[in-house]
């Protein structure tokens, strides 16, 4: 007579205690109380910001309807390149192209000036002391006068903050002068230094585009003329 088959006695998993429970939520707690933080910490960086709804030229001026504003997280380095209002641009010059859908740098436009009392003037440049040339209608220029006193070069601000209305390259050819012409809007107490520059010395023009943007997206008082 064969032995009777052994029984066999399945233990019955417990469930799990309080204190695992306990430590197991505060686990999930913290999981989301970090991803609710990360989220809270990106959306409070992001931030709207101009781009062009059309492909813009260079030398056109922005209207309303050429703007639209896309919410972007930039790194610090880029948002304060960037224009967060679209108002801020509305009649500034476009200084280079813009594709649809791009970024509207600060240094990529120039806005007009606000300053009624504004007369014009041209003066004769060389090319290699404006920039090669490479100016558009718009930019702010600083031009400087360059002259001889006691044998010794002096360099002279003449007008700060003038701005091109025209570049007229003239007669690039063979045995001409090379010289072009800049066609400014100044204060009107510039005229005469600027003439006495043009006929006095070697006259550079800088430029100082973009220079005057503040942290609110407005050109400061610094950069117009009078």
């Amino acid at each position: 007579m064969s032995p009777p088959e052994a029984r066999r006695v399945h233990r019955r998993r417990g469930l799990p205690s309080g204190r695992a429970v306990v430590g197991g939520f505060l686990v999930a707690a913290g999981a989301v109380g970090i991803f609710s933080a990360y989220q809270g910490a990106s959306g409070a960086r992001e931030r709207s910001y101009v781009t062009a709804n059309r492909d813009i030229a260079a030398g056109e001026h922005l209207s309303r309807s050429d703007l639209s504003v896309v919410p972007l997280d930039l790194p610090d380095e880029l948002r304060r390149l960037a224009i967060s209002s679209p108002d801020a641009l509305v009649g500034t010059t476009a200084l280079a192209p813009v594709l649809s859908g791009q970024l509207i740098w600060r240094s990529g436009v120039v806005k007009p000036d606000g300053s009624p009392q504004l007369a014009q003037i041209s003066i004769p440049v060389h090319p290699a002391n404006a920039l090669g040339g490479r100016l558009l209608p718009g930019e702010r220029v600083d031009v400087l006068l360059t002259s001889t006193a006691a044998g010794a070069p002096q360099v002279t601000t003449i007008s700060s903050g003038a701005q091109v209305v025209r570049v007229d390259a003239g007669d690039r050819a063979v045995g001409s002068s090379g010289e072009m012409t800049l066609v400014l809007a100044v204060a009107p107490e510039e005229l005469e230094p600027l003439a006495e520059a043009a006929a006095a010395g070697t006259v550079t023009v800088a430029r100082v585009t973009g220079l005057g943007w503040s942290d609110d997206d407005t050109l400061s008082s610094s950069t117009g003329n009078g």
